[in-house]
């Protein structure tokens, strides 16, 4: 078993244009502020979202796990 820790200071930017038939506030929300509950739901390679540091706000950190192969 190897662990590999990376850590990426910066900022990824992802833009493309998907109908959604909600409201932008709340796709908003889902996106930023519940990326940790909603991603392991709909994604099957990540296996989880945890808090490092703070809470969600500005200088959170947080460790995604994916599991490669899926």
């Amino acid at each position: 078993s190897t662990t590999i820790i990376i850590i990426i200071m910066g900022v990824v930017t992802h833009e493309y244009d998907t109908p959604a038939d909600v409201p932008p506030t709340r796709l908003f929300k889902a996106m930023t502020l519940d990326f940790h509950n909603l991603f392991p739901k709909i994604v099957d390679s990540i296996h989880g979202v945890v808090f490092i540091e703070g809470s969600g706000g500005p200088g959170t950190i947080k460790k995604m796990t994916i599991i490669e192969g899926q």
